[in-house]
């Protein structure tokens, strides 16, 4: 009787084994099961990089006020420090108000080089509106051919195509959003080196400021 259970098993298992697998890949190559995963893939990467394009932003312009109030406030501690040396009259030290201009001059050409056109600042700006662009565009793409996916259906259009380009358009979101993501960068790396120049100076004018009140 044991013998006969193990036979029918051996029989039956792969039996039932070759069904599952037929039916799990009917289920991978179902045509209408690949469009529908590409969209939502699409449709994620889309909603996906609004939410990071609205921080990206936020972080873009608090970057770059950063750096002009750093600037402003490097300018005026520099003031402050020259006006209270060339207070003490002849005993004055000369060579700190002389080197306090220098530095005056430099973080204002410094400030002047970020805004021309080879500057970070212009290029970073030129990059994050060139990739705002073709993200408005993109989002344009997915919505039309989101529109056509029905007719294309009933139409009996080949699927494939459209899941190559619900696939391009994935890819092309992610590789955008790494275009603002870059340009970004440049403005955080901008605020950053201007804080680093504000510690400088901050030591430079150590014990010249009048004690705060």
């Amino acid at each position: 009787m044991r013998s006969f259970i193990l036979a029918v098993l051996l029989v039956v298992a792969p039996l039932a084994a070759g069904v599952y697998a037929a039916d799990t890949m009917a289920v991978d190559v179902d045509p209408y099961v690949k469009v529908a995963t590409a969209r939502a893939k699409a449709e994620i990467a889309i909603r996906d990089g609004m939410v990071q394009f609205d921080m990206q932003n936020n972080s873009w312009n608090a970057s770059w006020q950063g750096v002009d109030v750093t600037y402003n406030k490097i300018s005026r501690m520099l003031e402050e420090a020259r006006n209270q040396e060339n207070q003490k009259g002849d005993q004055a030290d000369r060579q700190f108000v002389n080197d306090s201009n220098t530095k005056q001059q430099t973080v204002r050409a410094d400030l002047d080089e970020l805004g021309r056109v080879e500057g970070n600042r212009t290029l970073a700006d030129q990059k994050l509106r060139e990739a705002q662009r073709q993200w408005d565009n993109l989002g344009g793409v997915f919505a039309n051919i989101r529109g056509i996916e029905e007719q294309w259906k009933n139409s009996k259009l080949e699927l494939s195509l459209l899941v190559t380009n619900y696939a391009s358009i994935e890819t092309r979101a992610i590789e955008i959003r790494g275009q603002a993501a870059a340009a970004v960068g440049m403005a955080k790396a901008a605020k950053a080196d201007w804080e680093a120049k504000f510690s400088e100076v901050e030591k430079f004018v150590a014990g010249r400021l009048p004690a705060a009140k």
